[in-house]
């Protein structure tokens, strides 16, 4: 894909292979739906509407479908192998969260200091009970990506738990957390 536009507004391609492409939808674009005109050496099309919301959460995963979950003091993937514990800072690699504050253009890598606020409310759940989330920004040197982080409870089973979390509302997709016993 050469280009794509929505309303008159150029929007960045973030990624384009024969089969997928990424693209990351300005804030300015507002409105119930969108329509996209795209452009490619095979020619151009328009798509039909799509519907637009403010947010649309989703929590990263690899190409294992297992989710980017990082141990916030140590930068260290969390899995089963290295699973997170009680009292633990986690920084969940998520999409979709919206505006940031102060505003930050589309299609250009958060910045590495002073990280741009998520303006939306962002909630965290584990097994369905909430959790505190301590900060949801853009995420520095990524593209269209936040860092939400929480804190695991003191007083957690251990084993598998299911995270999700929310933005304006909206849930994410539900990904399993591996916990340590204390």
């Amino acid at each position: 894909m050469e280009s794509v536009n929505a309303g008159g507004i150029r929007v960045p391609v973030l990624f384009t292979a024969d089969s997928e492409s990424q693209i990351q939808i300005p804030f300015e674009i507002t409105g119930a739906s969108l329509t996209l005109a795209l452009t490619s050496p095979a020619g151009s099309r328009v798509m039909s509407p799509l519907p637009l919301n403010p947010t649309a959460p989703g929590i990263q995963v690899d190409l294992d479908g297992a989710p980017v979950l990082l141990d916030a003091d140590r930068g260290v993937r969390l899995d089963g192998s290295t699973p997170a514990r009680s009292r633990m800072r986690v920084q969940i690699l998520a999409t979709g969260l919206g505006r940031v504050r102060p505003d930050w253009p589309a299609g250009v890598p958060g910045p590495l200091e002073n990280l741009p606020e998520v303006v939306a409310s962002v909630k965290a759940y584990l097994d369905r009970e909430p959790v505190e989330v301590l900060r949801a920004v853009l995420a520095p040197s990524l593209t269209g990506a936040y860092l939400v982080e929480i804190e695991i409870p003191t007083l957690i089973n251990a084993g598998a738990a299911e995270l999700y979390i929310e933005a304006g509302g909206q849930s994410s997709n539900t990904v399993r957390v591996y916990i340590a016993a204390f």
